[in-house]
């Protein structure tokens, strides 16, 4: 009877435990949510402050990761050989100006958070960044293969102004420190001089589309030569892919610099036309439903 008692009553308090976790995910679910969907600022801060409060005690294995499942805006990518996932996201802090965070999995680490540290995208190309000053961004692709133990990532990130930017990244993890940038980026600068670059950050406006490929049989990356364009009718200064393209190939462990060849000289800017479902023509950048006008 003793012992049947004691049962009764450890199942019961695992059941309360039970509960109790589910409650959090589902609070992590929608504190995650609101930092991103909710319209007033001092909102989605109260949100973004209470996410962090409960996601590292909750996403502890990769299995976790399920709970990050709470918003179409997320950005998920893998590595080919399947040790490192990336969820990244962004959250609107004041019009136009956007905190970044993102979660790392990393074979069988703990997961990691990180939250972005406010930067200016045209001054990081020449610095390397840790998970204590990770200037934010999301990361929609990472390279098949590894080059000299990093990773490349493909990242976009948009500044207060509207210009985007698309991140050429190395990514590497030694043990539980992760670091961002490598200084093996070559390319001549005006007197013909190599110069280093701990990633390629390519700034465009708002309206222009831009074109990264990895060629993984040259191990190249290729991409849109931007160029200065007056709009004739607005008298705006864009900065839009002129249909040219330059690239980097990796050769022995640099990453070199391959000026663009001309081709075609494109009349007008570029217009960027998104790939929508039904469902997300009606959402903005973050996902969150556009207001009626």
């Amino acid at each position: 009877m003793k012992y049947a008692i004691l049962l009764l009553l450890t199942l019961f308090q695992l059941a309360q435990v039970k509960a109790q976790l589910s409650a959090a995910s589902d609070s992590l679910k929608f504190w995650g949510d609101a930092m991103i969907s909710m319209r007033t600022a001092e909102f989605r801060e109260s949100a973004r402050n209470k996410f962090q409060e409960l996601a590292p005690a909750l996403i502890g294995h990769a299995s976790d990761s399920n709970l990050l499942d709470f918003h179409p805006s997320i950005v998920k990518s893998s590595s080919g050989d399947g040790k490192l996932r990336i969820y990244s996201w962004a959250s609107e802090v004041d019009q136009k100006q956007m905190k970044y965070f993102m979660f790392i999995f990393f074979d069988k680490q703990k997961p990691v958070l990180l939250t972005s540290h406010e930067r200016n995208y045209k001054r990081i190309n020449f610095e390397s960044f840790d998970q204590q000053n990770w200037y934010g961004a999301l990361y929609y692709h990472i390279l098949e293969d590894t080059f000299a133990n990093n990773y490349i990532l493909l990242g976009f990130a948009s500044s207060p102004d509207g210009t985007k930017h698309r991140i050429i990244e190395a990514f590497s993890i030694q043990g539980t420190s992760l670091k961002f940038g490598e200084r093996f980026f070559v390319r001549k600068d005006e007197k013909e001089q190599d110069e280093f670059f701990h990633r390629i950050v390519l700034h465009y406006s708002p309206s222009a589309q831009i074109f990264i490929k990895y060629e993984r049989d040259l191990k190249q990356l290729t991409f849109d030569h931007i160029a200065s364009y007056t709009d004739p009718k607005s008298g705006e200064t864009l900065l839009v892919p002129d249909g040219s393209f330059e690239a980097f190939h990796w050769q022995g462990n640099l990453w070199i610099h391959k000026p663009y060849l001309k081709t075609e000289t494109m009349d007008s800017a570029p217009i960027e036309k998104p790939v929508f479902d039904k469902e997300s023509k009606s959402r903005d950048i973050l996902g969150r439903k556009k207001s009626k006008q």
